[in-house]
């Protein structure tokens, strides 16, 4: 599912809102024995960022993942232009920060809604040091948006509470709020 762009913040007790990362989008496939990372175009990260396959290969659940790989900086700030110079840095502090969840034990949640897939996530993903659940919150999206600017973020992602997940969609349930 993509995003479409908003400019504006806004509140609504029908939308959840999470941060915008500033990494590469991802798909981790642990529905099968090899685990896949990739692209929303179908390239294979699985060898490029080892470091998030390892740690995805300690999750219990068969499932299938969407989310940001994402770069951190000496300050702890997510940087874009860390992750493009990757190569193979093991030193580079990366996280998989994971927003959604598609598939679990066999079923797919796709026709879940959000807030749904978003409570099954958070009880099936085994978080670590590199694994992360990207957290939201209701309804208050401008306190949010303000926050993310503080924080020196690119900006926010809003979700229709009941939105189902469509696949290679730009959909206007989920836009993107980006700080200028």
């Amino acid at each position: 599912m993509l995003c479409k762009v908003s400019d504006k913040a806004f509140d609504d007790k029908d939308w959840a809102f999470e941060i915008k990362w500033d990494g590469y989008r991802a798909i981790a496939d642990l529905s099968k024995d090899e685990l896949r990372l990739y692209s929303r175009n179908g390239i294979d990260f699985s060898q490029k960022f080892k470091k998030i396959t390892n740690s995805l290969n300690l999750q219990e659940h068969p499932m299938i993942l969407d989310g940001e790989i994402v770069a951190y900086d000496d300050k702890g700030k997510p940087n874009f232009q860390w992750l493009q110079r990757i190569g193979d840095d093991p030193n580079l502090a990366l996280t998989f920060q994971v927003f959604d969840l598609l598939w679990l034990n066999g079923h797919s949640t796709k026709n879940l809604s959000y807030l749904q897939r978003k409570e099954l996530l958070k009880d099936a993903l085994i978080e670590n040091e590199i694994i992360k659940y990207s957290d939201h919150i209701l309804e208050k999206g401008k306190d949010f948006f303000q926050a993310a600017k503080d924080m020196g973020l690119e900006g926010i992602v809003a979700k229709k509470n009941d939105s189902l997940y469509k696949e290679n969609l730009r959909s206007s349930e989920w836009l993107k709020i980006k700080i200028h």
